[in-house]
């Protein structure tokens, strides 16, 4: 670990994952196991690893990460003609 103006700053190696959520420090990795565990939307990935719950800037990345393993999370159902 370096030091970068008296604050510890972590240099990125082969086996780290990059940080989906800053504020919270959450991994891509987390949110991807979280998914695979059966969180299904920005909500429940952020009631179980905390991703997604604080300035939301992530928001967009998580939504990407769900729609990879839910191609149609997000999608609006189209209605029957009736």
């Amino acid at each position: 670990m370096l030091l970068r103006l008296g604050k510890p700053y972590l240099i990125a190696d082969e086996d780290s994952s990059m940080y989906a959520c800053i504020c919270h420090a959450v991994t891509e990795a987390e949110v991807s196991d979280t998914i695979a565990a059966g969180a299904t939307t920005e909500e429940e990935v952020g009631e179980a690893c905390g991703a997604g719950t604080g300035c939301g800037s992530c928001l967009d990345r998580i939504c990407a990460l769900i729609s990879e393993r839910h191609p149609l999370h997000g999608r609006t159902p189209l209605r029957a003609a009736g």
